[in-house]
């Protein structure tokens, strides 16, 4: 309806370690969940950590990760109470802890039969806040819910408006790692040419390469050093994210077998 409220659900994804355990468990998609009470917000509430906080816009886009924005229409009594139900949380914040323990649950794949009403994992948080005002209905348990499956949940209740993209990931280390390939590349064109221009480049001894070649093969081999960096440092989170979630993989399926006791 037209005088419906409007509220934003962020999902997103870092190049954290745990970030990347998290994506390749889940088998992909979004890692984090956070929730805004306006189309427009500048910041979200969420759980990490810390326990319970606000999220800014501006502080999470300066960091590398991929994040989406879907703006979902909710009535206003249920808008009331998720306002209500906020700032009721707000003001007992220090009681709230992160739920280490659902969290570890979920990356084995186990139910969280052990449930504590003040401990949140994000996506958690959000699917709870949404199905208990009334604002979405959630056919998940919160307990047990994922940033993937709250997007499979707004998406079945057709509240969502539209959906943005917020920011792409961009790794800061491999921009710097280029942009100093570059510049290596760049001084030894620079030198190479400067000894051309003054005659040092030819060789006294035709068996011999010319001085310029020398310093231009050395300037060559610091910037594919230099790429070969930024592919180890890029791959090496992922790659030991990726080998860990098979381990906890294995993990989950043992302890299942083995009938995980819920507390």
């Amino acid at each position: 309806m037209a005088d419906d409220k409007k509220i934003v659900i962020c999902l997103s994804r870092d190049l954290t370690f745990f970030s990347h355990l998290t994506y390749f468990v889940d088998n992909g998609g979004f890692t984090h969940a956070s929730l805004g009470l306006s189309e427009d917000a500048e910041f979200y509430y969420s759980f990490n950590f810390k326990g319970m906080k606000k999220e800014y816009r501006t502080s999470l886009k300066k960091r590398p990760r991929e994040m989406t924005r879907y703006i979902v229409s909710v009535s206003n009594e249920a808008y009331q109470k998720l306002s209500d139900r906020i700032d009721e949380m707000l003001s007992q914040k220090e009681r709230y802890a992160y739920a280490q323990a659902a969290v570890v649950k979920r990356l084995l794949s186990l139910p969280n039969e052990e449930q504590h009403d003040d401990r949140y994992f994000c996506s958690h948080f959000v699917a709870e806040v949404l199905r208990d005002s009334g604002c979405v209905d959630i056919g998940v348990l919160p307990a047990n819910c994922t940033p993937n499956d709250l997007l499979k949940e707004l998406e079945k209740s057709g509240q969502i408006l539209y959906s943005e993209v917020e920011a792409t990931i961009d790794n800061p280390v491999s921009s710097f790692l280029d942009g100093a390939s570059q510049k290596a590349e760049r001084a030894g064109n620079k030198v190479t040419g400067a000894l051309d221009r003054v005659g040092l480049n030819k060789s006294r001894d035709n068996d011999k390469s010319s001085l310029s070649d020398k310093i231009g093969s050395v300037f060559e081999s610091v910037a594919e050093t230099l790429e070969k960096g930024k592919d180890a440092l890029e791959s090496a989170p992922q790659k030991l994210a990726e080998k860990t979630s098979s381990i906890v993989k294995k993990g989950g399926e043992l302890a299942e077998k083995a009938k995980w006791p819920g507390k």
